[in-house]
Parts: C-alpha cells; sequence; structure tokens
C-alpha cells in the first residue's frame, strides 16, 4: 500500500492541515511536526494546576497522552528519543494509559510497540 500522497494525490500541505490523530496516524509526518505537537501537549498539561478558567477544559491526561504519543511514534517512525527522560521511565508513564477504557485502539498499538522495545537507555 502506498502513501497517502501517492494513492490519492495529497500534496504536502494537505498533510500538515490535518488533525492531532491524523498526523500521529500517517506516513507523511514530519518530525518536526511531532516534535510541535509534544511541545503543545506539554504546555497544556503544564497547566493543570491552574483554575479552569485560566487553562483549557481538558482534562490532564488527554495532553499527558497526547505528548506520550508523540513521543512514541517518533523514536518509532524516526529512532529518536525527542525526550529528556530515559527509556525506562516513559515505558512506566506510558504502560499507565495501555489498559485505561477510554483509550482508542490505534494509540494503545503505539504505545504497546515502544513498550514492546523496552529500555535501552
Amino acid at each position: 500500500m502506498g502513501s497517502l500522497r501517492e494513492l490519492f494525490g495529497v500534496s504536502k500541505q494537505e498533510c500538515t492541515d490535518r488533525s492531532i490523530a491524523e498526523i500521529l496516524q500517517s506516513d507523511c509526518v514530519a518530525i518536526n511536526q511531532l516534535r510541535q505537537i509534544k511541545q503543545f501537549s506539554k504546555k497544556l498539561g503544564q497547566q493543570s494546576g491552574k483554575t479552569m478558567t485560566q487553562r483549557s477544559s481538558l482534562p490532564r491526561e488527554i495532553p499527558g497522552l497526547i505528548y506520550l504519543l508523540s513521543i512514541a511514534v517518533t523514536n518509532l517512525r524516526f529512532a529518536v528519543n525527542p525526550s529528556a527522560s530515559d527509556k525506562q521511565t516513559l515505558c512506566q508513564r506510558m504502560a499507565k494509559f495501555v489498559d485505561v477504557q477510554w483509550m482508542d485502539q490505534n494509540s494503545i498499538e503505539v504505545l504497546q510497540s515502544f513498550i514492546a522495545t523496552g529500555p535501552t537507555d
């Protein structure tokens, strides 16, 4: 099966005009897009100590999950750890999400793939 660009004639610009989930699952994702998602979700997660009127209405688990998924996808696709945390710590954090009932199957599989590679640091 070819890439989205090959199959549907999708331009590079169209590959960037997508939801976070689409970007994380896309075969035309660039490493800088993943870094931007990681930084954006990290910033959202850091707002969890603020009152509801000062921050987004997302539960802190959502930006935490997006943060970890961006790290997992970056590592699995580009063999790069974009985090200051070591792989063992990341695996432990990701393992907490794998059994959460509200997780979608694609996200679970990404986290499980990262965890299966095991700590190498």
